[in-house]
C-alpha cells in the first residue's frame, strides 16, 4: 500500500506498517545530511523506548554529500530496526530513503533496502 503524506514523504507498507518504506524530499535543506541526523536524533532519542544507534556515518552516494543512520528501539510488539539515507544536493535538496521493520525480519528489510536504494534515482 503507497501513503502520501504532507511535506512530501511517501510510505509504501505491505502489511499495516509493520514493515515499510520512506521516501522523502525536503527542498532548500541547510543542514548537511549527518547534521540533519544528529538533529533528528536529539528528538527521537527522547521520543522512542530503548533508543539505540547502532551507526551514524559520512558517505558520497550517488556522488552527493550523504549520511547513513542506523538505530534500533523498542514498540509494543517487539523490538524494531532502522535506517535511513540521506543525499543532498549542492543545491540543497535532500533526499531520504528510509526502511523499518521488526528487528526479526532484519536482513529481509536490509535486502529490500539496498535493492531499492542501488536503484533509487531522483527526479527533482
Amino acid at each position: 500500500m503507497r501513503t502520501e503524506k504532507d511535506g512530501g514523504q511517501i510510505y509504501y507498507t505491505p502489511d499495516k506498517q509493520e514493515h515499510f518504506l520512506l521516501f522523502a524530499v525536503m527542498v532548500g535543506q541547510p543542514l548537511a545530511p549527518e547534521d540533519h541526523f544528529l538533529q533528528m536524533e536529539g528528538s527521537l532519542s527522547k521520543s522512542l523506548t530503548d533508543y539505540q544507534r547502532t551507526s551514524l556515518d559520512t558517505a558520497k552516494i550517488k556522488g552527493q554529500e550523504a549520511a547513513v543512520w542506523e538505530f534500533s528501539f523498542g514498540a509494543k510488539d517487539a523490538r524494531r530496526h532502522a535506517k535511513e539515507v540521506e543525499f543532498r544536493r549542492a543545491d540543497g535538496t535532500a533526499f531520504m530513503v528510509y526502511v523499518s521493520g521488526p528487528e526479526k525480519d532484519w536482513r529481509d528489510s536490509l535486502r529490500q533496502f539496498t535493492t531499492v536504494l542501488n536503484n533509487f534515482t531522483p527526479t527533482i
